[in-house]
């Protein structure tokens, strides 16, 4: 074989093996921009609860005068109604009063929802809170807060009651969302600072007291007693003339 053909050989050589890169590189472009999202879609799919979970929560927030506006609500149901679970999850994320998130190794810490506390004194109010379960974990929820050693705050209650509506304990359902309520209601008006904490057992509370948090409820007269108390000024101010 002569030197020209040899290098001829060496040349078609050298352009096989370049189509072999570029066509294992085109395989793996298609197979990568064809599971990737799927691989998305499924995890949404998992952290996101089901449509019926999301109406019946929806339902329960409108039965028990939860601290979401019916508007809100409503625009809720017309999203579930088309199958839009992001959306809606979109919208409870701007009413919720702290999240909770449980880590895989079933540490809990607190973060501060976007609602703030104000509410009417001599009311039950229920406000909503998001739980971001990594653990898989399925038990009791505990509040704790230091109420009890402060006698100004003898007049506030504060409970946890399941989604559901049965004012029971929540009891974790290992899903990764899951959402529950929390019942405050207090007597007198005024503003209450309380340090809330979380566990769901022994040794589950986070190492650098993450699952502490403070939160400022702010009570206020109800409507009747505004106005009660406004007209009695105006009858004060009028006597004294």
């Amino acid at each position: 074989m002569t030197t020209y053909q040899m290098r001829r050989l060496h040349n078609v050589n050298r352009n096989i093996a370049k189509m072999r890169i570029r066509i294992v590189s085109i395989a793996y472009l298609i197979i990568h921009t064809a599971i990737v999202p799927a691989r998305v879609s499924a995890s949404s799919e998992v952290t996101t609860p089901s449509v019926e979970y999301l109406k019946s929560l929806t339902h329960q927030l409108e039965k028990s005068h939860a601290e979401v506006p019916l508007p809100v609500l409503n625009k809720i149901y017309y999203d579930l109604s088309k199958g839009d679970k992001q959306q809606a999850e979109q919208l409870l994320s701007n009413y919720t009063l702290f999240d909770i998130e449980i880590n895989p190794e079933s540490r809990i810490k607190l973060k501060p929802g976007k609602v703030h506390a104000e509410l009417c004194s001599g009311k039950a109010s229920r406000f909503l809170v998001r739980i971001n379960n990594d653990s898989g974990m399925t038990a009791p929820l505990r509040l704790h807060s230091d109420m009890e050693s402060s006698a100004s705050n003898k007049s506030l209650e504060l409970k946890l009651e399941a989604a559901s509506g049965t004012n029971t304990t929540p009891l974790l359902n290992g899903t990764p969302v899951e959402y529950i309520l929390l019942r405050v209601m207090c007597s007198s008006p005024g503003l209450y600072e309380i340090n809330l904490n979380l566990d769901v057992g022994q040794g589950t509370q986070d190492i650098g007291f993450r699952s502490e948090i403070p939160i400022l409820f702010r009570f206020t007269f109800p409507a009747k007693q505004k106005l009660k108390n406004a007209t009695h000024k105006i009858r004060i101010k009028l006597q004294n003339r």
